[in-house]
């Protein structure tokens, strides 16, 4: 009787074992997919904001138009990845100032202009250009009461009617 006893409780802690094992590993897993599928959409959406700029280009129309539409004469770059990168490049030698880029990671990112981490004072300029898009929300309602111009996204730079 003892030892049925032992084994029905080894069976059972066994059982209890795998569910929970089950659960856990189930758990992670959609995390992982979770972050799969929105570095999927992220993208997507990158793809679409490059393909219109392309479109823009082969138009021979040019972002610039944007600011000089809107009267913003003074801009600061929001994420210097590719997106800010193109951006900046574009800006280069127009009549648009861009007086900083701001980024998370300000090391090393371009050493012809003032980077800044969101965290610190950021320079009155006419207009904030978030490049990461896919985090506009977020970081809008970050730079909201630190930043004195408008604070858009690059899809508004892109889409917008030239």
């Amino acid at each position: 009787m003892k030892k049925e006893k032992i084994i029905m409780e080894f069976f059972i802690t066994g059982v209890i074992g795998l569910i929970i094992g089950f659960a856990t590993i189930w758990k992670i897993f959609r995390e992982v997919m979770k972050r799969d599928n929105q570095e999927k959409e992220k993208t997507i959406s990158y793809y679409r904001i490059l393909n219109q700029w392309l479109s823009l280009k082969q138009s021979k129309k040019s972002v610039v138009e944007f600011f000089e539409k809107n009267n913003y004469s003074t801009v600061a770059i929001y994420g210097m990845k590719e997106m800010g990168e193109r951006l900046l490049e574009e800006l280069e030698g127009t009549g648009i100032e861009v007086k900083c880029v701001i980024d998370q990671n300000p090391v090393d990112i371009c050493k012809s202009i003032t980077v800044i981490h969101p965290d610190n004072s950021i320079p009155h300029v006419d207009v904030v250009v978030v490049t990461a898009s896919y985090y506009f929300s977020e970081i809008k309602n970050k730079l909201i009461g630190k930043v004195c111009g408008d604070i858009v996204s690059i899809d508004d730079v892109v889409y917008s009617k030239y």
